[in-house]
């Protein structure tokens, strides 16, 4: 969940209902394992940054710390904790999926006028934090005016 879920005070109860019946989980400070032809791969969701109350600590904890994990935070400012976390944990992370700031929406050769709260340090693309490979995608939503300027929308596909 996103900070426009818990602004417009979606039920968690009634989305987790609506995401399963689709054949999604949500994961709120939870963590979920798949294996698939001899990988195994744990999704770590946090919740956002905004809203709600992030705990990586607790969502990472469910399964071996050894195993290969990608980490779904919606507002990239929580991110450095979670890098400073793993310092900690040793998770082995080998991914952050980020998004939240529009990559700016309205920009002006490269230089963004608005970032939303949350956004911290980052606006899109690609960053390194304490060796852990994060992406920031640049979304496909707008905020407060509807529109966008000098930032494509996106969705993106990553295989793993």
């Amino acid at each position: 969940m996103g900070n426009k879920e818990y602004a417009g005070n979606v039920n968690i109860n009634s989305f987790r209902t609506l995401i399963k019946k689709h054949n999604g989980q949500l994961l709120i400070n939870e963590s979920l394992k798949f294996s698939i032809a001899n990988r195994n791969l744990v999704i770590i969701g946090v919740v956002d940054f905004i809203g709600g109350y992030p705990d990586f600590t607790h969502a990472s904890t469910e399964y071996d710390s050894s195993e290969e994990s990608i980490v779904l935070n919606h507002c990239p400012e929580y991110s450095d904790e979670i890098a400073l976390l793993n310092e900690i944990q040793k998770v082995k992370i080998k991914l952050i999926l980020s998004g939240h700031t529009h990559g700016g929406q309205i920009t002006f050769l490269g230089k963004a006028f608005f970032k939303p709260r949350g956004s911290g340090r980052f606006l899109r693309g690609w960053y390194n934090l304490n060796n852990i490979r994060m992406y920031v995608s640049n979304g496909i939503g707008t905020k407060y005016i509807p529109i966008r300027m000098g930032c494509r929308a996106e969705a993106s596909i990553f295989y793993v």
